[in-house]
């Protein structure tokens, strides 16, 4: 199967939503419909809208033709560090590589922009072999944390050291 991957911009907002929402409707069944109604809320066009406007983030999309069926988002955090939120590919796409060749190119964003280590949560377990696959290690749990339920916290460390230009970001005396 033929995609591809790249930066997605505001005029894409409805269907990031789209994608997001549908995923968390059909694929966080742990959670009450109460408690998916309130991610659905938080993580709607306002927060991506953010997410892709401030510098340092990126919101990559996966694309078959024409059609995005994948989303990752990437919020720069500091220190080198950035935070992978919402890895979402639709249904009908996924064990196609779109998944991995999203991680893959958010690696790659990450590194460009000065981005030595990545972190994110995981609500299901089965998740955690997936990432594991793909490099990440799992660090633990935390234990009936949102909404009193267990996100699992993975890492992956993409270069030994820091650059050494996140330092000029920060004066010290």
């Amino acid at each position: 199967m033929d995609y591809s991957i790249h930066p997605l911009t505001l005029n894409e907002l409805p269907t990031i939503c789209a994608i997001v929402h549908r995923g968390i409707r059909e694929d966080f069944t742990m959670y009450d419909e109460k408690i998916r109604q309130i991610y659905i809320r938080r993580f709607g066009r306002r927060f991506y809208r953010q997410l892709i406007a401030k510098k340092g983030n990126v919101v990559l999309g996966g694309f078959v033709g024409d059609e995005l069926v994948g989303v990752l988002g990437i919020k720069g955090d500091f220190g080198g560090a950035a935070f992978l939120d919402w890895l979402i590919v639709k249904r009908k796409f996924r064990s196609r590589g779109i998944g991995t060749a999203l991680l893959s190119a958010g690696e790659k964003w990450a590194l460009e922009n000065k981005y030595h280590y990545l972190y994110f949560y995981t609500e299901t377990r089965k998740n955690i072999d997936f990432y594991k696959k793909k490099g990440y290690e799992f660090i633990g749990t935390f234990r009936k944390s949102w909404y009193g339920s267990d996100e699992y916290a993975m890492q992956k460390v993409l270069r030994d050291k820091p650059f050494p230009e996140i330092y000029k970001k920060h004066k010290t005396h």
